[in-house]
């Protein structure tokens, strides 16, 4: 059982990331299409469905536009994730990722907050994995010039 300041921080947590605005899919499935039209090659016909996730964002500087809240089903977990649209600040490449991590949903509702979006972020992964096997990520924020770069 948590403590009551535990409680508290869960309580303040919840609320926070209930302001990051959830998804609307309704043209989801129009998007999918549009993107499978535009390939230009076999291998990008799959790109929706193998989109830059959480593991190959590692090392990755970034500009953080904003996010979608989406309801999770993964047991033990916060019950959301964040699906973050991004800019690759070394390609320049407009993107997004699925995370679930507690700490960058944590800083990205902050962001949100603080009406602080965009911000420029390296994406960084723990060495050691926790004893469930995890590497839990956290965004180390970049100074105003790398988000300018990649705005």
């Amino acid at each position: 059982m948590l403590s009551t300041g535990a409680a508290e921080v869960v309580q303040q947590f919840s609320r926070m990331l209930t302001l990051v605005p959830e998804a609307d899919d309704s043209e989801a499935a129009i998007m999918i299409a549009g993107q499978v039209l535009g390939a230009t090659s076999l291998n990008d016909i799959d790109k929706p469905w193998a989109e830059t996730e959480e593991a190959k964002m590692t090392g990755k500087q970034i500009v953080i536009h904003g996010a979608t809240r989406r309801e999770s089903d993964f047991q033990d977990g916060l019950g959301w994730y964040f699906r973050i649209d991004y800019t690759d600040i070394r390609t320049g490449e407009r993107s997004s990722f699925s995370t679930g991590s507690v700490s960058i949903l944590a800083q990205v509702a902050k962001a949100y907050t603080l009406d602080a979006l965009p911000f420029a972020a390296l994406v960084v992964e723990a060495e050691k994995a926790t004893k469930r096997g995890f590497h839990p990520q956290h965004l180390e924020i970049l100074d105003d010039q790398s988000a300018a770069q990649g705005a």
